[in-house]
């Protein structure tokens, strides 16, 4: 299955998805770990892994936005 094949399911998907959210260890910014998941449609939960407590604040104030 492809990436976009992936995205179309998970978008058609009407049940609860719990996303896994592992952040690049800081390669990529708090508003782009943010923003992708949101793009699949409805976000109820997500499971996040943070290496430091910097990006950790940056992500929590990007999901309060």
């Amino acid at each position: 299955m492809t990436l976009s094949q992936a995205e179309a399911t998970i978008k058609k998907y009407r049940g609860e998805i719990v996303e896994m959210n592992i952040p690049g260890r800081g390669t990529y910014s708090a508003d782009k770990v943010h923003d992708y998941p949101i793009s699949l449609g409805e976000l109820k939960y997500c499971v996040v892994d943070i290496s430091s407590e910097k990006h950790i604040q940056e992500l929590m104030e990007s999901f309060r936005g």
